[in-house]
């Protein structure tokens, strides 16, 4: 009535209340299609979908000036943009907070795995007093009721999760004495596991450390910490 205009049948003839209950359902049927089933009125025959699913179409009553004709064209035109542009907001807000979820699951394995790390040298440094100055051959001998009761698996982004030990010699050592910069990461086999280093000959012998040559969301190199 505001826009000047009526719905009748293709005959010209009223509509009645079950054809127009009709076509309000089938308004369902454009609306599902982004909005892509009005834009067929804006041919000739000015029916959008739902009126050639109902058989009605929608005719100006008399004395309705261009004006108006526009004013609601133009109000039309921004209500069937309007669900788009909140729909793409919608989606590029889910992907927003999809990416946020990914990162805090990632920083959440991360800590898992440093956590890991540092039960196993805490584990490895009561073994090695219980030895007298000794590293086992293996981080199996470190599972048990005194140690650790597994070894625990790592959880990075770059790699799926794993509890697998790969034993290293003298080769991925730096030199270097300080904690924590003993491991080569150019030299490692980057199996996303633990690395061990079992050659007591070795200069950073009994170093125990994630065996990943990538970095982690800080910026930093696994071998590094």
């Amino acid at each position: 009535m505001a826009a000047g205009i009526k719905v009748v049948t293709v005959a010209g003839e009223p509509v009645s209340i079950g054809r127009a209950l009709g076509r309000a359902a089938a308004e369902y049927v454009s609306a599902a299609t982004l909005g892509l089933g009005y834009l067929s009125a804006a041919f000739s025959d000015k029916r959008a979908l739902h009126d050639y699913i109902s058989g009605t179409r929608v005719v100006y009553t008399d004395g309705v000036g261009e004006i108006r004709k526009t004013v609601f064209a133009v109000l039309g035109v921004i209500g069937m943009i309007l669900p788009l542009v909140a729909l793409s907001l919608l989606i590029a807000t889910k992907g927003g907070t999809l990416d946020k979820f990914k990162t805090l699951t990632v920083k959440s394995g991360e800590g898992a795995t440093k956590g890991n790390l540092g039960s196993l040298r805490s584990s490895m440094a009561i073994y090695y007093g219980d030895a007298e100055g000794q590293y086992p051959a293996t981080l199996d001998a470190l599972v048990g009721p005194k140690y650790i009761p597994a070894i625990p698996k790592t959880k990075i982004d770059a790699h799926m999760e794993t509890n697998v030990v790969t034993l290293y010699g003298a080769e991925v050592c730096t030199g270097k004495t300080e904690y924590g910069t003993q491991i080569d990461a150019s030299k490692i086999k980057d199996t996303g596991g633990w690395g061990y280093v079992a050659d007591p000959k070795a200069p950073c012998w009994g170093m125990v450390f994630v065996d990943c040559s990538h970095k982690d969301t800080k910026g930093k190199l696994w071998p590094e910490y």
